[in-house]
């Protein structure tokens, strides 16, 4: 109220007249030059455009129709043209409802090198750090399907060394590790983070998958469509658990996914081509959740106990080497291919 008396004046009126508004009887002084009571002109005083403070603002807004048509620039910044309806521009009004992170404020991905061995990117407009070092390598893993890891990148360096590491040598030496290929199957990711967020225990684990190729990914870089190349397959549309069993006959905990932390281990079910003399092996991020820990076979399983999420088979009594079974196909993404050197084919794969 002090604020209407302020701008008011003092004018003496006769008595009985009326406010031209809500029909309520005037004071006998007026403080506006028009006939309104003091809440009327309140509320006037409140409706005004704040730009050219003469006419009615529009409803919901602080300017009226005209000065939103004839400004071009924005209310905040005085930079940016405004967005139609509005006084700030895109960029001003994106940073006051999502404030932009400075990418040395930001959360730094675990490895801030592409796979090419460029430096990552952080979006200013997503406020995050994206996964390649722009669109050239995004567009190349979209069209091919799969991405050459550079090297000297981290990302190998680390996966090579896995896949050395957890060799046993009682399967004779680790053979070389020639490429390592980024893959990224269609839409898989949306399903595993969305299993992943169900689960009370959603640590994320990484384990091997050994596979049939039967193309020449190393030279063409590029999957292909063969039906019955898995590896290819599987890098476009993520693992199926309807398909378990085609060629493997023999399943241990009944039908479900199998991965092994150790290569060697899964080095047994991987079948290449003798004229190409590679293999391939799958590096798989899964989420395992609650585990069943398992020593014997049970070929009849078509899920773990109540209460779990997946099966651990421990090395002991059935099973010599470690190995995990899940039995959803959204609890694991393929994400990298492994080719490694190893002349001739397994004669116990498929």
């Amino acid at each position: 109220m002090a604020s209407v008396l302020k701008k008011s004046v003092s004018i003496p009126i006769p008595p009985g007249v009326k406010c031209k508004v809500c029909d309520a009887v005037l004071p006998s002084v007026l403080v506006s030059k028009e006939t309104l009571c003091v809440t009327c002109t309140q509320n006037k005083l409140n409706s005004l455009c704040t730009k050219c403070k003469v006419n009615a603002a529009n409803v919901g807004h602080r300017w009226c129709h005209s000065c939103f048509k004839s400004n071009d620039k924005c209310n905040k910044c005085g930079k940016n043209p405004p967005n139609k309806g509005r006084s700030w521009c895109e960029k001003c009004f994106r940073e006051k409802n999502n404030p932009v992170i400075p990418p040395s404020q930001a959360v730094p991905p675990p490895d801030k090198t592409c796979v090419c061995g460029k430096p990552k990117v952080f979006c200013m407009k997503e406020n995050k750090w994206l996964d390649f070092c722009g669109i050239t390598c995004t567009q190349h893993l979209l069209v091919t399907g799969v991405l050459k890891l550079d090297e000297k990148s981290s990302e190998y360096i680390s996966i090579s060394t896995k896949f050395k590491t957890s060799w046993n040598t009682k399967k004779g030496e680790c053979p070389p590790v020639t490429t390592v290929f980024k893959v990224q199957p269609l839409g898989v990711d949306i399903k595993f983070n969305a299993y992943q967020m169900s689960l009370k225990d959603n640590n994320v684990e990484w384990y091997f998958h050994g596979c049939k190729i039967i193309c020449d990914l190393l030279n063409t870089k590029s999957l292909c469509n063969l039906p019955d190349c898995t590896v290819c397959q599987v890098s476009k549309i993520g693992f199926d658990i309807k398909k378990v069993g085609s060629n493997v006959k023999f399943t241990r905990f009944g039908k479900g996914l199998y991965f092994a932390p150790e290569s060697s281990k899964c080095h047994d079910y991987t079948l290449g081509l003798a004229s190409y003399g590679y293999r391939a092996m799958f590096y798989v991020k899964c989420v395992p959740g609650l585990k069943q820990v398992a020593f014997t076979d049970n070929p009849t399983r078509v899920a773990p106990d109540p209460g779990y999420d997946s099966l651990y088979g421990k090395a002991g009594k059935s099973l010599n080497y470690d190995e995990l079974c899940l039995y959803t196909d959204q609890a694991c993404i393929p994400d990298y291919i492994i080719i490694y050197r190893r002349d001739g084919v397994d004669r116990r794969c498929f």
